[in-house]
C-alpha cells in the first residue's frame, strides 16, 4: 500500500484513511492478511536461530562442548519466556480487539435506535402540528 520508509507517503495514507471510507475497509482487509505474515512465535524463533549462531561461532573449537550447551540453553531458556510473554501479549491484543468491535457494534446499534426514535418522534411531532392546525381553524375560524 506504501513505502514504510517513506514518510510523506506514510502521511498521505493515514489522512486518506480518516476521509476514505472505501479506502479505510480495503487497508482494514489488507492489514489482516499483513497480520498474517508476523507473529511473535515467528520473532522468537528467529531470535533463538540468531542466538545460536552466535552461540556456536563465538566459542572457540577447543571450548567444551558442555560448556556450549549450557550458554545455548540458557539462552533457550531466555527465548522460550520471550515466546511465553509474547504469546500472551498477542492473546490480550486479540481480546482487546474483540472488545473494540464489540463495542463499535453497541454503537451502531445505537445510532439506529436513536435514528428510529427520531424518525418516530418526527412523525408524531407532524402528527400533532396537524391534529392542532385542524382544532384551532374549526375552533376559532369556525370552520
Amino acid at each position: 500500500m506504501f513505502d514504510p520508509r517513506n514518510e510523506e507517503q506514510m502521511a498521505e495514507k493515514i489522512q486518506r484513511l480518516w476521509v476514505d471510507t472505501s479506502f479505510y475497509e480495503k487497508a482494514k482487509s489488507h492489514s489482516s492478511s499483513q497480520r498474517g505474515k508476523y507473529s511473535w512465535n515467528k520473532v522468537a524463533a528467529k531470535t533463538l536461530e540468531v542466538y545460536r549462531e552466535a552461540v556456536l561461532t563465538s566459542f572457540p573449537r577447543h571450548h567444551d562442548e558442555a560448556i556450549v550447551k549450557r550458554a545455548l540453553n540458557a539462552r533457550v531458556e531466555v527465548i522460550d519466556d520471550l515466546r511465553r510473554r509474547l504469546a500472551e501479549t498477542e492473546k490480550a491484543l486479540e481480546e482487546s480487539e474483540r472488545d473494540r468491535i464489540a463495542k463499535e457494534q453497541v454503537i451502531l446499534e445505537l445510532k439506529e435506535k436513536t435514528r428510529v426514535l427520531m424518525q418516530e418522534l418526527g412523525a408524531i411531532r407532524s402528527g400533532w402540528g396537524y391534529r392542532a392546525s385542524t382544532w384551532f381553524r374549526k375552533t376559532f375560524r369556525g370552520g
